[in-house]
């Protein structure tokens, strides 16, 4: 505005400048003047307009940079957000795809066991079938020889083949119970007999088995017995050792249940213990040492077996 009073100021002067030495007999060209002194005013009138117009847009456009900058840290530090997110569930993808494929080669192992326990219960139920068939091949005969049998003893004969039906009746029902309790016992066995050997630094260890001498069920596997089925399972470990005054637990799952401890013997130890307890499916049976430090001779001996 003050921009805009100045060059009217100017105007007014130089308008005026100009008629004080013009005169009379050049008042033509004093007109001339005058109207290009009033084209520049307003010229640069207008052009003061355009400025205060351009500084004004150009502040507006700096607000709107500032505005822009701000919407635009926050959509970076939004995508920093997201990019740690994603980072995160590509970690937990990988995890999920490990556990998948532990999965995957559980449910082939299960799947194998299944196949053999299959197979053995249908070599059993061939058995008896075959087993029946020749009971009625018998009956058959029997049958057959009644014809062949005197009128005069066919009271007696009749009721001696009664009898013999019946005797070969029940003996193939016992056979065939005798199958059946076989194969049931087949299907539910489990137990493992193993030697023990090494040496061991720390009571976190698990002691091993170097000689499995007997693993039926394949339950253990050469550290830890994972139960199959549930039932009531016995124990024991006996220990030879040249480490004085320690001993090896008997653990459930995380549960200490029992030790068999040995005392300060310079040359020889040994120890003895076993443990009776439920087990469900999935829980394990180990051993730990009591110390820190174990001497395991290879007599020493882990034994488990399923008794109900």
């Amino acid at each position: 505005m003050l921009s805009r009073l100045g060059l009217v100021f100017l105007f007014v002067v130089q308008t005026n400048s100009v008629s004080v030495l013009t005169d009379d007999k050049f008042q033509p060209s004093t007109i001339l003047i005058r109207q290009l002194l009033n084209q520049e005013t307003l010229i640069r009138m207008a052009l003061d307009r355009k400025v205060n117009d351009l500084v004004k847009s150009m502040t507006e456009m700096k607000n709107k940079m500032v505005t822009t900058n701000e919407k635009l840290q926050d959509a970076k530090r939004e995508i920093q957000i997201n990019n740690q997110q994603l980072q995160d569930a590509k970690r937990e993808s990988e995890t999920n795809k490990q556990e998948l494929q532990d999965a995957k080669r559980e449910i082939v192992t299960i799947n194998m066991q299944l196949q053999n326990t299959e197979t053995k219960f249908e070599t059993n139920n061939q058995k008896l079938q075959d087993a029946k068939r020749e009971i009625q091949f018998n009956k058959q005969q029997l049958q057959d020889a009644k014809g062949e049998i005197e009128t005069n003893n066919q009271h007696l004969q009749n009721a001696t083949m009664e009898i013999a039906a019946l005797r070969h009746e029940n003996s193939a029902l016992k056979a065939e119970w005798q199958i059946q309790s076989n194969v049931t016992a087949l299907l539910s066995a489990v137990g493992f007999t193993t030697k023990l050997s090494g040496n061991y630094g720390s009571s976190s260890s698990i002691i091993r088995g170097h000689t499995i001498l007997y693993n039926e069920g394949n339950a253990y596997n050469g550290t830890v017995f994972t139960c199959p089925s549930p039932g009531l399972y016995v124990f024991y470990v006996s220990v030879i050792t040249k480490t004085t005054n320690s001993g090896i637990w008997i653990y459930k799952n995380s549960q200490q249940l029992t030790v068999a401890w040995f005392g300060g013997d310079p040359l020889w130890n040994s120890a003895s213990v076993s443990a009776a307890m439920w087990l469900n499916i999935g829980d394990q049976v180990y051993l730990r040492p009591q110390s820190s430090t174990l001497n395991v001779d290879h007599n020493s001996v882990f034994t488990g077996v399923k008794i109900n």
